[in-house]
């Protein structure tokens, strides 16, 4: 999601707006140093050779071969009048597929309006309310405790839609029983024509927009712990393309997906271990009657438990992640803008186990040393990696 000059435009005015309004401002960031290798063979040879031909970037993502950073995430938060916030977030962060470019994001910008305790208006750009990791560890290497940013839910890859465009009603209600009851609704701009673009105004590719929804139960006798369910709908317009390699010229007809999903997650949290469950599903079907099969699926799993022991600074892990795509990526979620207008590419499976530890040195920096192995994908089968990451 990047438009660059915007971003320093933004901030630069919220600053000179403060001075002016006096308006109460807040700020925080989170960053990440990282270094590490990797060897063997890749995980999948058939998927290394159709992403050496055909993939979406010159080298696979978030594989860690040297010295670099993730990402540094600047947000500003300005408490206005009425119960009004405005919050905006910029990260600037490497191509993850690449090696010698440096980009910067918008993650959000949005307006909130508190109307009562149970119910928030939000209108902008923001994180789509779809499961628990999109949503609070994205692009946060301080907050996780294993290294690699998840394929599933990668920006670039969006394989599920990570932000939304639009409006958002959002809150929580007090339980009987202790507990918490959230709650978040958005419409919004449906998916753009490939899936790591971004339609921030004139949605006039797609008429559907974009619904999601999340209910989530938190438990505050168990430290916060949490479990929810979300789900998603949109309709998808784009150019068919029937192989990977071929390019908008070789088009053959119009794609129209109707695209359904849902995610269930478990955040367990104990006084000496922490269980991560997240899995999704999608399905993209085929509206326009042209595509060899009706339905293409889409399953993804990420899995991590980890220990706390001396007073909670350090934690062991083991974190297992999963990505299964259709075959060549479906229709859609391989499609990339290219010099040739729309190209089809190829975006592989993933599955991974990870085992580390991270180290908190103080309330601001986390250090973190992990061992990872590929069964599947494009990725070299075994890695071993380091990250300094801090938050303030």
């Amino acid at each position: 999601m990047r438009f660059k000059g915007f971003c320093v435009t933004l901030l630069t005015g919220l600053f000179i707006c403060s001075t002016a309004e006096a308006v109460d401002l807040r700020f925080s960031g989170f960053g990440d140093v990282v270094v590490g290798g990797s060897s063997g063979d890749a995980a999948d040879n058939v998927q290394a050779a159709k992403y050496a031909a055909n993939g979406v970037a010159p080298h696979p993502l978030s594989e860690i071969d040297g010295a670099g950073i993730t990402g540094v995430d600047f947000v500003v938060i300005a408490d206005l009048e009425n119960e009004i916030t405005f919050l905006g977030e910029v990260n600037l962060q490497t191509d993850r597929g690449t090696n010698d470019e440096l980009g910067l994001d918008v993650e959000r910008i949005f307006v909130n309006q508190e109307l009562t305790p149970g119910l928030n208006i939000q209108a902008g750009l923001f994180f789509t309310p779809i499961g628990y990791h999109n949503r609070f560890l994205y692009s946060r290497a301080w907050l996780m405790k294993s290294i690699k940013v998840p394929d599933l839910f990668e920006e670039d890859l969006n394989l599920v839609p990570t932000h939304t465009i639009g409006v958002m009603a959002h809150g929580g209600f007090d339980l009987k029983s202790g507990n918490t009851l959230n709650y978040a609704v958005s419409i919004g701009n449906g998916r753009p024509t490939t899936p790591n673009a971004a339609v921030y105004g004139r949605d006039s590719n797609n008429k559907s927009k974009e619904i999601a929804g999340l209910v989530e139960l938190i438990v505050p006798s168990f430290k916060n712990s949490r479990f929810g369910i979300s789900a998603w709908t949109d309709e998808i317009n784009s150019v068919k393309l029937d192989a990977l390699g071929d390019n908008e010229t070789m088009s053959t007809g119009r794609l129209h997906l109707q695209e359904t999903g849902f995610d269930i997650y478990a955040i367990y949290h104990a006084s000496m271990f922490q269980i991560d469950l997240e899995y999704v599903h999608s399905t993209h079907k085929d509206k326009q009657g042209n595509l060899p099969q009706s339905e293409y699926d889409f399953n993804g799993l990420m899995a991590e438990v980890s220990l706390r022991l001396q007073d909670g600074r350090l934690h062991p892990y083991i974190r297992y992640d999963r990505t299964d795509l259709p075959e060549d990526s479906g229709f859609y979620y391989g499609l990339r803008g290219g010099d040739n207008g729309i190209e089809r590419l190829f975006v592989p499976d993933d599955e991974a186990v990870m085992i580390g530890a991270a180290y908190d040195l103080n309330t601001h920096t986390r250090v973190k040393l992990e061992l990872s192995h590929h069964m599947d994908g494009v990725r070299d089968e075994n890695g071993l990696s380091m990250q300094i990451a801090f938050g303030f």
